[in-house]
């Protein structure tokens, strides 16, 4: 990390004709913070990797605190936008305006919950058209959910399935040991 940061450091000609040399990091955010004509927006720290001829990582290094990368705003990605549910036509029939202006996963969420307690079967599909969305969008939100709820609901059920009752472990510890002093005796 220490080379990166003194390559970083390294100084080029700025090309302005006044025989002063900036740092490469200073080149860097200099560019970070100034609009690209072409797309409208900063510079992405791809763009500016390719133009200085390092690393995408070295320009990530010394932009990484900038405020333009900061909430999705130039390259730096950020947090996804969110959906909020809209009035549709399923919603109304179902008298569910009160999901109107929850963001959508919330509204996932809630309606799986509700769903689930009253023992609606294929309750993703349901919802995925309630709310005028896919179903793998559904699918996604409540995996959690799911997930918890399979883990608690199978355990339960595996073992009144296969009719055995109490822990049986030490029971078969018990054979296995059994086993191996007989075939431990056959070989003296």
């Amino acid at each position: 990390m220490a080379k990166a940061a003194a390559e970083t450091e390294e100084t080029t000609s700025t090309g302005t004709g006044d025989d002063g040399e900036k740092p490469v990091a200073q080149q860097i955010r200099e560019m970070a913070e100034t609009t690209n004509p072409a797309t409208g927006k900063n510079y992405t720290r791809r763009e500016i990797a390719d133009a200085f001829g390092i690393s995408y990582q070295r320009v990530f290094q010394v932009t990484k605190g900038l405020e333009v990368y900061k909430n999705g705003e130039g390259a730096g990605g950020g947090q996804r936008a969110r959906v909020v549910v809209e009035t549709n036509e399923a919603l109304e029939k179902e008298g569910r305006s009160d999901l109107v202006g929850m963001s959508r996963v919330d509204a996932i969420r809630k309606l799986y919950e509700e769903y689930e307690a009253q023992g609606v079967e294929k309750p993703i599909g349901k919802i995925a058209k309630l709310l005028g969305c896919s179903y793998q969008i559904v699918f996604q939100a409540t995996r959690a959910q799911r997930a918890a709820g399979e883990g608690d609901d199978t355990e339960g059920e595996d073992l009144e399935a296969s009719g055995v009752e109490g822990d049986t472990a030490d029971e078969s510890d018990e054979d296995f040991d059994d086993e191996a002093d007989e075939e431990g005796e056959e070989e003296e």
